[in-house]
């Protein structure tokens, strides 16, 4: 890739390489959109952009079938062997643009963006006065493990239990409470409590606590009428629909703009949910500094 200059990397992106990536792995536009969750239009837009900055055809669409030129082959081929090692000075000279010197990349769950990871990228990025720059990623618990085994992030925080891989270190941070809340009228007693309860997944360990608890709660008798809603939104909004019961995360509630309309049933034990952190083990020397200085406000802060 000697051919291509300093100053064309800074002009090209990770997700202009990704989608190229998918692109020649599909040799369809249509297939390699879908995978990229972008329109046909947009997908070739990006294509387009990239062969501008470049300066290089990468795809022929000229024919009736798409043809991938050996340079598009030859930029997959060496984008996918390296992006899981983004200290390579590939990696770098696409991650950072101009003044940019640290780029670090961290992952969540949604229940931890707003209260905890948002304020300290926002401080980050205010203390290394513009000379950082941060990926975000927002995602389900399996995309995140994804997201780490193929490289992309280099810290992630994860709820419940945290996976073991190679190149990770692994480290509880502290717990996430969960309190039961109600909408509609107040139950009863246990018996309603139990016939509205909702079983959120909450992942296996906490999961497991809470129906322990409520299976105590119910005299040792079965928890019939159980209803299993994925953790989210969803199951706040069915909560508040149809005057449901269920344990959700305090901070969670707090803020969200339908946390009013629950009520916190305090005469009943609340639950707690480990927080896990998992860094690269070996981080590249250009984000070193960074990472430090997030690590330790995240252990500061959970």
């Amino acid at each position: 890739m000697s051919w291509i200059s300093q100053n064309l990397l800074r002009k090209v992106t990770i997700d202009q390489l990704t989608r190229l990536c998918m692109v020649v792995r599909c040799k369809d536009y249509k297939p390699a959109a879908e995978k990229c969750h972008l329109t046909v239009q947009g997908l070739r837009k990006s294509i387009r952009e990239l062969e501008k900055s470049l300066d290089v055809r990468l795809i022929d669409s000229r024919g009736s079938v798409m043809q991938v030129t050996p340079t598009a082959q030859r930029i997959a081929e060496l984008w996918e062997a390296r992006r899981i090692d983004i200290g390579n000075a590939l990696g770098y000279a696409l991650a950072l643009g101009e003044g940019v010197e640290q780029f670090l990349s961290i992952g969540c769950q949604s229940g931890h963006w707003n209260a905890l990871v948002q304020p300290i990228v926002a401080k980050a990025i205010e203390h290394f006065d513009g000379t950082l720059r941060i990926s975000a990623h927002i995602e389900k618990r399996d995309q995140l493990e994804r997201a780490l085994r193929h490289g992309e992030i280099q810290i992630a925080l994860f709820l419940d239990t945290a996976p073991h891989l190679k190149g990770f270190e692994r480290e509880r941070l502290g717990a996430q409470q969960l309190a039961l809340y109600a909408s509609g009228t107040r139950p009863a007693n246990v018996d309603e409590l139990i016939a509205r309860w909702i079983d959120i997944d909450w992942g296996p360990s906490t999961s497991d606590k809470i129906r322990h608890y409520l299976f105590r709660l119910n005299g040792g008798n079965a928890l019939h009428n159980r209803l299993l809603i994925d953790a989210g939104n969803h199951a706040l909004d069915y909560c508040v629909q149809y005057s449901g019961v269920g344990y959700f995360p305090v901070d969670a509630i707090a803020e969200h703009p339908q946390g009013h309309q629950l009520y916190r049933l305090s005469e009943y034990e609340a639950q707690m949910r480990d927080v896990y952190l998992m860094r690269l083990t070996m981080p590249p020397k250009e984000s070193e500094q960074a990472m430090e200085y997030v690590l330790s406000q995240l252990r500061l802060h959970v």
